[in-house]
Parts: structure tokens; C-alpha cells; sequence
């Protein structure tokens, strides 16, 4: 059972005895936090402190879209035991706010989570072993897809056991919210499993700073961060059969005259972000190996998404969520992003960090200035804005676009990366 219900304790079991004031404390530079004894009541978040604390009752962020309201008590005891509809869930509990609800197919931003909290759960001495408990707020169960719970195991399996992973199983509960017929009520709901006056006590939360409020969009930058990025590629692989790529039996990318051809992988869209000379651009990369077109959308299994990646040498996209697979290219690869212009610049970025933090795979990028707009009043409002076109509208006017490849720019921008 895996909702509230399925894995918390009721309250005269264990909250009296184990619950205290709410405490919270940052790490790496706030890009995470970790907070103890967490309360959850009717779509919110509180934290319960002593009255002479300084903190007032206003709400203060947990993340883009969570209020953390306070709750002054005299006696955390009392207060615990006079709210008998209670539960605790014991452990540890990874939160995830996925701030880009209204768009929840969009894959990429799943890293953007997923990656900074491997770095986080490593500083915390965490990683060893799954987390106690995964929260998902402001998403239904039907938007964590193949490929969502395939990353979550990927980035929270630890341990030698590999029997989940072979299973594609997760090895920890995934709680939601109660799910309405609207995304922006669902954001009130109460968790699955809990009453509407019941209130659940988590012993402690990591959460890590979103994207949205400045924090990181991959692992961190440290020591270990390289070694996140990779295990997490790792994981990925080993769920799904791919032996050995980490190893150094991974093929380098090189110009390599008469060794055997590489395998270029050529990521297509059929609604938007399409390369209207496709056809051009693909006997151009004939001329590097052997070219394989392929569209990764949801109803392509898990297992040929990750295999494709693996045995790829060089991968060429337009900006785009398939890109996030990039992640599980082997060692010695090459990634062409192919942007486009208008499009707001710290949002394309993102796939560019995360590739970068496995650092050994390259990444280079080439931007196209010959757009053509899918819908004529997008052309009309924002052909003439720059890359700064931050207002939701501007954005999605923007991935509402074919290009126009430079075929001889890119086969020029390849053949340096290969040098």
C-alpha cells in the first residue's frame, strides 16, 4: 500500500514518543535542506515550534510551490497527542515539488531534481541504502511514467542487491496527493491514504532547492559530483542489461579512418522542434557511420531507449526532452544539441550541464537563426525578441518551432569534436 496509510505508524505508536519541534538545517550552500519532524494536513506543510521562537506565523517557501506554515505549541507532546487522527512516517522521506506541473511529460526537468538530490543524499550519508519513502506532490500517478520511475531507481537505488532493479521494481513507496480533475486543485489535495482532518508527521525530509529558486540543475560541482552523475547512468544500465560500458569497453569517439563505422543516433519530433532538411542533415552524418532515426516518445519501451543511448557514438538532437537520455550515453560519446534562436537561454542549458557532469561524455552545440513558427501570431509577437523572453507565453511560442539546419556548419562543428 503505498500511501500514507500503507507506511505510517498512528500516533500513540510512535509520534508521542518520537516527534519533537520542527527543525531544519541547509547544506551545500543551500542548495538542499534537510528538516525533521515535518507535519502535513489538508495540502499543506507546517512545521511546529515553541511559541518564543522568532519566527512569526507567515508562511515561509519549502520550494516553488509549497507554503511552509508555522505552528506555535507550548508542549510538542500535547499537541501530538491531542491530535489523535495523526501518523509518522519514520525514515527518511525524499520531497519532490516537480514546479513544472502544467507541463508533466517534460522529462528533462525530472533531472533537474533528481541529480541535485543523488548529491545531496551522498553529503548526508544517505546513499547507501534507498530512501524510507518517496513524496511526489502536484503530479498523478499516471504522469510518473516508465521512464519517470526508471530515473527515480536509478538516482535512489544503493546496495549491492540488484534484484529490484532487474525487476524494474522500485525498492521504496512513491506517495501522491490525492488526485482531482484539475492540475492546479490538485496542488491543495491531501496525500493519498489520510483523511481529510488526519495529519501525518514525517521524521525527516530531504528536499533540494529547484531550479526555480536558483538551485542546481544537475550534481553538484564538487568532488563526488562526477561520481553521481555516473552511478546514476550506472543504475540505469544495470536495470536494464547493459554490461560493462563504464568499464572502458566503451568504443572513443575519434577519426579513426578504417575502424569500424560509429553509430550516430539521430533524435527526431514529429509535433514541433522538427529539422525540415532532415534528410540532408542525415547523409551528412552518413558520412561519420552508420546513422539510426529514432523518435523516443512515451510509448517507446524503457529497455530500447536505454540500450539506443548506450550503443551510441554520436548523438544528434534539437533541444528537446529527449535529449534527457543523453544521460545514459557511454563514455568517449559526442552530443550535437542543435537550438535554435529566441529561445530563453538559461532554460537551454540545462541539458548541456547535465551531460557535462558525467564529464566523459563531449558536448558541443550549434544554434539555428532560420526558425519557422508552427502558428503565424507566434511569428507575429516574439520573432523579434531575444533570448530573454521569460513570460510563459514567450517560452511555448518557442518550442512551437521547426529549423533549418547549416548542414555544412554542423558536419564542420563534428568534425573538430572528433579531432
Amino acid at each position: 500500500d503505498h500511501s500514507v496509510k500503507g507506511v505510517a505508524e498512528g500516533a500513540v505508536d510512535g509520534v508521542a514518543d518520537g516527534v519533537g519541534a520542527t527543525m531544519e538545517r541547509s547544506g551545500k550552500d543551500g542548495a538542499y535542506r534537510v528538516i525533521e519532524n515535518l507535519w502535513f494536513s489538508r495540502g499543506s506543510f507546517y512545521k511546529v515550534v515553541d511559541p518564543a521562537h522568532p519566527e512569526t506565523g507567515s508562511p515561509l517557501a519549502l520550494s516553488s510551490n509549497i507554503n511552509l506554515y508555522t505552528i506555535p505549541v507550548e508542549n510538542v507532546t500535547s499537541f501530538v497527542r491531542n491530535t489523535m487522527s495523526s501518523r509518522y512516517v519514520r525514515g527518511e522521506t525524499v520531497l519532490i515539488d516537480f514546479s513544472y506541473f502544467v507541463h508533466p511529460t517534460a522529462i528533462g526537468h525530472w533531472l533537474e531534481y533528481l541529480l541535485p538530490l543523488t548529491s545531496a543524499r551522498r553529503l548526508e550519508g544517505l546513499d547507501v541504502k534507498p530512501p524510507g519513502t518517496v513524496l511526489v506532490m502536484h503530479l498523478k500517478r499516471v504522469f510518473v511514467f516508465e521512464w519517470v520511475r526508471a530515473a527515480l531507481g536509478a538516482a535512489f537505488g544503493a546496495g549491492p542487491d540488484l534484484a529490484w532493479r532487474r525487476q524494474r521494481a522500485l525498492p521504496f513507496p512513491v506517495i501522491f496527493q490525492a488526485e482531482t480533475s484539475s492540475v492546479w486543485s490538485q496542488i491543495g489535495q491531501r496525500l493519498e491514504g489520510l483523511g481529510d482532518d488526519e495529519w501525518v508527521c514525517f521524521e525527516r525530509v530531504l528536499v533540494a532547492r529547484d531550479v526555480i529558486d536558483g538551485g542546481p540543475r544537475t550534481s553538484f560541482m564538487d568532488e563526488g559530483g562526477e561520481r553521481d552523475a555516473r552511478r546514476f547512468r550506472q543504475n540505469m544500465w544495470d536495470m536494464y542489461d547493459v554490461v560493462g560500458r563504464d568499464s572502458g569497453e566503451a568504443r572513443e569517439v575519434e577519426d579513426r579512418g578504417d575502424a569500424p563505422k560509429r553509430r550516430i543516433t539521430l533524435l527526431h519530433k514529429s509535433a514541433n522542434r522538427r529539422i525540415r532538411n532532415r534528410i540532408l542533415l542525415r547523409e551528412m552524418l552518413a558520412e561519420f557511420g552508420e546513422v539510426d532515426e529514432v523518435e523516443l516518445g512515451e510509448d517507446v519501451p524503457m529497455a530500447r531507449q536505454v540500450k539506443i543511448m548506450a550503443h551510441t557514438d554520436i548523438l544528434v538532437s534539437t533541444h528537446t526532452s529527449g535529449l534527457a537520455n543523453a544521460m545514459f550515453l557511454p563514455p568517449g560519446a559526442l552530443v550535437v544539441e542543435l537550438r535554435h534562436r529566441n529561445f530563453l537561454e538559461d532554460m537551454e542549458r540545462t541539458f548541456e550541464m547535465q551531460i557535462k557532469s558525467l564529464q566523459d561524455v563531449t558536448w558541443v552545440s550549434w544554434k539555428a537563426m532560420n526558425i519557422v513558427y508552427l502558428h503565424e501570431d507566434d511569428e507575429r509577437k516574439f520573432q523579434a525578441w531575444g533570448t530573454s523572453c521569460d513570460v510563459d507565453e514567450c517560452v511555448e511560442a518557442h518550442t512551437l518551432v521547426d529549423i533549418v539546419v547549416d548542414v555544412d556548419a554542423v558536419m564542420q562543428l563534428i568534425r573538430g569534436s572528433l579531432k
